[in-house]
This record gives C-alpha cells, structure tokens and sequence, in this order.
C-alpha cells in the first residue's frame, strides 16, 4: 500500500465516483447515504454472543421484509467462524470465547446493512433509494484502544500515518460516526457490595469497575474527534446490555431506581427506565456521553433463555430452543429457533436505519 493510500486510510478520505446524469442518476442521489459504526466491548462482555443473536435477528427481519422493500444483510467474518457460531447458537449452544490477541486485533469482521425502496419507472422496478450502514467490530482490550487513540491522535504526518497503516482498526476509529458499546450487565457497579462479575483484569491497564473502563475509551474517542476535524463527529450511541437476564437477584434494587416494574426477560421494559439505570451504574460514562449533546442515544438488552440443566455430555449450559409443535406458533416460524431476546435486536437494527437515514 502507498504511503499516500495509508495516509486516506488514517484521515478516513473516499473518492465519491461520479454518477452519469440522468433521470434515474438524480433519483438515486436524493436518497442515498452510507454510514459507519463501531461495535466494541471489553473481553468477554459477550460480543460475540450478541453478533449472532443479531445475525440470526438479521436472518428473520430479511424473510420478513415485504416485497416492495428491500432489506439485505451482509457479513464479513475476516478471520472469525461466525456463521458457525450462529448455527451453532441456532442449535442451543454457546459459541466458544474468542482466542485472547495481543495488542490489537488485525482480524476484521463487519456486518453490512442495506434498506431499499423499490418503484416502478419506465415499467422497470428499479431502486429508487438506498440506505446503508456498516458496523464493524473491534475486538480489542480497552487499554489497547486507549494506546491506539493515542497513537492516531499523534500522527500529524504522512510518516506518521505510515507507521499505523498495518493496524485495521485505527481507519475504524477515526472514519466511524455511531458507536455500540457492548456492556456485560453483570458487570454494573452500585447494585450491591461488589459487582456479581468483574471485569477481567489480566490486561495491563483493565480496571475491574466497567464504568472506568467505558469511560477511558469514550475519553479518548471524544478528545481524538474534537481535535480532528477530517473525522466525522460522533451521531449516535447505543449500549447493549449482555447476560441481562442474570439481573433477576437485583429486581428488586432495579425498581426502586427506575421506578418502574421489572423484569429482566419482559420485552416491554421502558427506555426511561433503563436510561436511568445506566446514569446510575455508569455515572462517568452517561456523564461523557451527555457531554456530547447527541439526541440518540439508545439502550438494548440482550438474553437468552437456559434450561434448567446443562448439557449431560459437556455439561455446558443449553439454550432454550422453541418447539416447533406449539399449536399457538407457527410451526415453520419455530424450527431451528432459540428463546432470545429477539425484539430488542429488531429494535436495534431499526436504530441503526435511523442512524443511517441521518447520515443521508
């Protein structure tokens, strides 16, 4: 790769290719727009688990779609085994814990989202808007990421630029507008004494409260956008709430901060209420966020439900899948599904659309 390719990659330039003029040419351009995200997460907050759930959301929204719209999803797996882990997740069992790398991940996996109108003109049925987003994911420790906005923060040069051209991830970081910071729930500060589970801290850097940790990466993100202004500027953020679902013993805390009644698998859970769980287990990292004064921001759980016994053979735990016989369900929309919290991965991907539609 040139220094001067190198060099576009780190500032995040394109080259728009020019559309032929036209009827057909203009109608396009009215609509058109193309988005970039980032999905990141400390280690084992379950991104990996949570991609799948997506995937196999994604697979059923695509079946769904009707014919006069258009919804595509492609994944680039990079160097990962994800459409393995979906069918394996499709099946009841937990995809493997991603393999630890050292120092950044030059492994990179993305998923493609494509919406589209289809009309009639000149009695062809042609496309006449589309909208894409692609979300890519980072799978590095949040230390690591903190050196690396460093790093890109610094280069002020082509020689700069060339030394960081090998490590994928820094175009991601500077080209990316929205974020999806994947937090495992029980990891949350402030429900008890401690933490049911702590961040993993064989990282140097790691702080076991996900709190400093969130707020590390979100710092250094804001400062390297701020001081750059070839970057886009950050538009929206989500936060996926992993293993939520293991909240259960705290119902009762949970509803005397929100408010509100809860319960981990209802699907109907208010976005005050869980807003104000965030602000008040994430205090540092609601308090960066609200710094940057975008209006969406969003909040997703993520489960999935167990049986009540593992696996007799690996003694892993098993996912609930649906009987395909239940009289109240379709049988054909039951086979070869799990009980997933499946509604929220429709709601967020209809986020996503809303981010893309903004960048249009």
């Amino acid at each position: 790769m040139s220094w001067l390719k190198t060099a576009q990659n780190i500032i995040g330039y394109e080259k728009k290719p020019n559309r032929q003029n036209g009827p057909v040419g203009a109608l396009l351009d009215m609509k058109t727009g193309n988005s970039n995200m980032l999905m990141i997460g400390t280690p084992g907050a379950c991104k990996t688990t949570h991609l799948c759930q997506l995937l196999i959301a994604g697979d059923r929204l695509v079946q769904k779609t009707p014919p006069d719209k258009v919804f595509d999803m492609l994944l680039e797996e990079g160097g990962t085994n994800l459409e393995h882990d979906k069918s394996a997740l499709r099946a009841g069992y937990f995809p493997p814990k991603t393999t630890k790398l050292k120092g950044v991940s030059t492994v990179e996996t993305a998923l493609t989202f494509k919406w589209a109108d289809l009309s009639t003109l000149l009695g062809r049925r042609i496309e006449t808007g589309v909208i894409t987003a692609k979300m890519s994911v980072a799978d590095l420790a949040g230390e690591d990421l903190i050196q690396l906005i460093e790093q890109v923060n610094a280069a002020r040069t082509y020689q700069d630029a060339e030394k960081l051209g090998s490590q994928k991830v820094t175009s991601l970081i500077t080209n990316a507008s929205a974020f999806m910071f994947i937090v495992k729930a029980p990891r949350l500060q402030g429900l008890d004494d401690k933490p049911l589970e702590a961040e993993p801290t064989d990282n140097n850097g790691m702080s076991i409260y996900s709190d400093a940790n969130f707020k590390r990466m979100l710092n250094g993100i804001i400062r390297y956008k701020r001081q750059n202004r070839h970057s886009p500027p950050i538009r929206s953020i989500a936060f996926v709430l992993t293993a939520w679902d293991q909240l259960q013993p705290w119902a009762k805390k949970i509803r005397a901060i929100t408010g509100k009644p809860f319960d981990p698998i209802d699907d109907e859970i208010s976005e005050e209420s869980l807003s104000k769980l965030i602000a008040a287990c994430l205090p540092s990292t609601t308090s960066a966020v609200k710094s940057l004064g975008i209006p969406n921001v969003r909040y997703f759980p993520s489960w999935v439900e167990l049986e009540p016994e593992p696996d007799p053979v690996t003694k892993s735990p098993r996912i609930k899948r649906y009987d395909m016989f239940d009289p109240e369900n379709d049988w054909a929309d039951n086979i070869n599904q799990i009980k997933y919290s499946e509604k929220w991965c429709w709601r967020e991907i209809d986020w996503i659309k809303d981010y893309a539609v903004q960048g249009a």
